[in-house]
């Protein structure tokens, strides 16, 4: 909540609880264009932390054992 400013690149390793509070918090810090790779999310949980990001596409999913990233590229 502290970071102001848009980015061209947003790196989050959290879990979902702390994505469904501070979702749109940093989705605010990616620019039109930019790109957010979130990680730390189970692969269960996939659907549910794809569905806070309405604002971006989704390039990639990276899996590993039970976790997985997410790389999303955020609409102009």
């Amino acid at each position: 909540d502290e970071q102001e400013g848009e980015w061209p690149l947003v790196l989050a390793n959290i879990q979902l609880a702390v994505f469904l509070l501070h979702s749109q918090t940093i989705a605010s810090l990616v620019a039109p264009k930019g790109r957010l790779f979130i990680s730390g999310i189970l692969d269960d949980q996939y659907d549910k932390c794809l569905q806070l990001w309405p604002q971006f596409d989704l390039r990639e999913v990276a899996r590993e054992g039970e976790w997985l990233a997410m790389d999303l590229v955020k609409k102009a």
